[in-house]
């Protein structure tokens, strides 16, 4: 059974308090474009909270135990969450049994003047209309933690006292499915004292110190990032709970980290979450990951044991072994496994980043570089295979949104499409051939429209002696056929050579470059067409069609009907 909570009377009075948009008895309508008095739908929302093995279940609350206050947020900055019904919910939120808000995508509890619920409708007076449940979220700093003394120092721990947290199941668990021992957090009471592990509550710290237990949240643009105690003897520092990171030389507030147990491969391991910025992520990776010291050497996308998550776009613990990685000679054969070589660690330094896709094929070469092969079922070629070099790329394996484990990579893409090069030089060297014996066509063809414009017609005498061989009809035919094969001929010479940074360039561009193909090699075969016509009308009649109406039809069906 369904258990939700209904808009209370405004007299209720009640500890938990949750924020409606709206006025009640009001909805918002988007043809009205603001909030309308409608009886046809009820604001409704289900109030979850944290079970013993965190995760969310919708509790019994009934609604005389929930106040409403109602207004729209005052705060500049705001988010908004499915407002549209004619669209796809994008956000899970949920209401909490503190009457904070849960919005895992953003990985942050907003307190009830940060948000506000409503009920979004397409058309408020029309009862068969869309409708979603939405609101609006303020962006807000960064809090440091509270403690239930306010007298007390905070200690962040990530889970509760009682739980840890398990790689496998991407949540906290309770701590006793895993180990009997209890959590200790280190800590010193000076920088050059003895670095400790101590039980909180249950030592000399517990008037004087506090653990609050929030899974770290970071802001901005910092990036989360996992420490394990044997990467450095971190602490914390007791005088005021800062976090001392020997491998970044600085101390972070309670604000930005968070102690705990991770539990992973049947281990249970001090660690610590921490918030950096790009440049201290990066710095840190460089410590954890110093290069390659020895061949063969991968350019690896996301640290050991951890692959890329298409969805996200972030590394992720892996959860199963993915596909054994081989190295491959230059035509794909595998040539070696990996299981010695040294990695690379971090994406490439470039600005546009291309994820392969599960239908493409990224294959390691014995030399460091990527083989990679693109896949295009629209094109007459559907496969296209390029050369990228070492530093250019990182190589992964991804979690497609399926759940299956592809091998993939991670491309720049540069202003110079030619760092890609085509890995088969034999297709580069057939096209130039291709363009060079197609240049040699097209000169001649430009030679003879020089020569039907300029010589004269040998079989005409007298007056007539003068005339040019492209004063006929038959010439001025062999004209327009010489002109739209010599530009179908020089369209299909730029395709050959330079169609790939037409491409990159511009791609409506290229779509226009292939249009003016399609159409002069179209006109060609039209004025091909008209040609034989009239030579079977001379032939057969014994006379020219030299009548302009004649030649103004041979010209609307020879240019007109390729446009079609």
């Amino acid at each position: 059974t369904q258990h939700h909570v209904e808009t209370p009377p405004p007299s209720v009075s009640s500890d938990l308090v949750i924020r409606k948009c709206c006025p009640s008895g009001q909805v918002f309508s988007h043809k009205h474009a603001g909030c309308v008095a409608s009886s046809d739908w009820t604001f409704s929302v289900p109030i979850f909270t944290l079970d013993q093995y965190g995760s969310f279940v919708e509790t019994n609350v009934t609604r005389n135990q929930v106040a409403v206050k109602t207004g729209l947020l005052e705060c500049d900055q705001q988010f908004q969450l499915d407002v549209y019904p004619d669209q796809e919910p994008s956000f899970q939120f949920r209401v909490l049994d503190s009457g904070w808000l849960w919005v895992p995508e953003y990985n942050m509890e907003y307190r009830p003047q940060h948000y506000c619920l409503e009920t979004f409708v397409q058309d408020a007076g029309d009862r068969s209309s869309a409708f979603i449940m939405g609101g609006a979220v303020c962006v807000v700093q960064e809090e440091e933690p509270q403690t239930f003394d306010p007298d007390k120092i905070p200690i962040r721990k990530c889970c509760h006292v009682d739980m840890v947290y398990e790689h496998s199941a991407f949540s906290c668990v309770p701590r006793s499915n895993v180990t009997h021992g209890v959590w200790q957090a280190p800590i010193t009471d000076s920088d050059a004292g003895a670095v400790r592990m101590v039980e909180v509550h249950r030592s000399k710290y517990q008037l004087t110190h506090e653990v609050v237990t929030d899974f770290q949240t970071c802001s901005g643009d910092d990036r989360g990032d996992t420490l394990q105690l044997k990467e450095g003897q971190f602490y914390v520092r007791a005088s005021d709970g800062y976090l001392w990171l020997p491998l970044l030389h600085r101390f972070l507030p309670p604000r930005s980290y968070c102690l705990e147990d991770f539990y992973a491969d049947q281990t249970l391991l001090p660690s610590v979450y921490v918030c950096l910025s790009e440049s201290e992520a990066l710095a840190l990776q460089q410590l954890r990951e110093p290069g390659c010291q020895k061949e063969p050497c991968i350019s690896k996308c996301c640290p050991r044991y951890t692959l890329l998550d298409r969805a996200m776009h972030t590394c992720m613990p892996e959860r199963q072994p993915g596909p054994e990685v081989f190295l491959h000679h230059n035509n794909g054969t595998p040539a070696l496994d990996t299981l010695d070589a040294d990695y690379d660690i971090g994406f490439p330094a470039c600005s546009h980043q291309y994820l392969t896709l599960p239908s493409e094929r990224a294959e390691l070469l014995v030399s460091g570089d990527l083989r990679y092969t693109s896949i295009d079922p629209d094109e007459c070629q559907q496969e296209q295979v390029f050369r990228v070099p070492r530093g250019d790329f990182c190589y992964e394996q991804v979690e497609d949104l399926d759940g299956s484990i592809v091998a993939g990579a991670v491309l720049c893409f540069k202003d110079d499409w030619r760092h890609l090069g085509i890995t088969s030089t034999e297709k580069e060297e057939v096209n130039y051939i291709y363009s060079v014996f197609l240049a040699i066509s097209d000169l001649f063809i430009l030679v003879s429209f020089i020569v039907y414009l300029t010589v004269p017609d040998q079989t005409q005498r007298g007056l007539n002696k003068n005339v040019k061989l492209g004063h006929t009809v038959l010439g001025r035919i062999l004209l327009c056929f010489l002109f739209s094969l010599f530009f179908a001929y020089l369209c299909l010479i730029i395709i050959k050579t330079a169609s790939d940074p037409i491409n990159i360039a511009d791609p409506n561009a290229c779509i226009a470059l292939g249009a003016c193909t399609y159409v002069f090699f179209m006109a060609t075969f039209f004025w091909l067409n008209v040609l034989c016509f009239e030579l079977w009308w001379k032939c057969a009649r014994q006379e020219s069609s030299s009548s302009g109406r004649r030649w103004l039809w041979y010209q609307m069906y020879a240019w007109c009907s390729p446009l079609l």
